[in-house]
């Protein structure tokens, strides 16, 4: 019998998973680690080796961090700065 797959993913994501746009995705890495205590899932670098794409665990959630892409303009800044 074949295995089945899970589309979802479900065992790695939860019902809800979080992405942030990010300007510099390892400070904001290192950021979310030291404050909140989230742990490395993974990094994706891009051609130039610079880190672009991170997922954090914290318990059952997932953080994932994205580098924000100069040619969209950024949202305007609310309360909170971005690491």
């Amino acid at each position: 019998m074949a295995k089945k797959i899970d589309p979802l993913n479900k065992k790695v994501y939860g019902a809800v998973s979080a992405i942030l746009t990010v300007t510099d995705v390892k400070a904001a890495v290192d950021y979310y680690r030291k404050a909140f205590g989230f742990t490395n899932r993974g990094i994706m670098k891009g051609p130039d080796g610079k880190p672009i794409h991170a997922e954090l665990r914290l318990r059952d959630t997932t953080l994932m961090l994205g580098q924000r892409c100069p040619r969209v303009p950024a949202a305007p800044r609310q309360s909170a700065p971005r690491p």
